[in-house]
């Protein structure tokens, strides 16, 4: 907390979900729902939830409803998940290039309505 100080912070905290680190899923779970609540405690305000499509279709259905989500799939075809859950943004890609940027970055978007006024941090 002390080098992502909430008064600092210009967008919405971010959890990467990408391994359940060998724990079956009910535990996972378990640690992931009391991590997001710390955060959220901290930060005052709901984090955005980070994982691959297949991931969550796996282990998350239900874990993080209410939580905005961020979806990575690089086969350049729009994410959907098995439970319908509305996605607010998608990486589609690992490779990316910016002008400036030397080397590979990734790169997202909005989906559907979504837009920077929903990930920005609330003072």
């Amino acid at each position: 907390m002390m080098q992502c100080r909430p008064a600092d912070q210009d967008l919405i905290p971010m959890i990467d979900v990408e391994t359940k680190s060998g724990l079956p899923t009910p535990e996972f779970c378990d640690s992931l729902t009391k991590f997001i609540a710390l955060v959220e405690e901290a930060y005052k305000q709901k984090p955005l939830i980070y994982t691959f499509t297949n991931f969550y279709n796996a282990h998350m259905q239900g874990v993080v409803d209410g939580y905005p989500l961020m979806i990575a799939q690089y086969n350049g075809i729009e994410p959907e998940l098995k439970d319908g859950r509305d996605i607010t943004m998608w990486q589609y890609t690992g490779k990316g290039r910016i002008n400036g940027i030397n080397g590979l970055v990734d790169k997202s978007r909005f989906l559907n309505n979504h837009g920077l006024r929903e990930i920005r941090f609330h003072h």
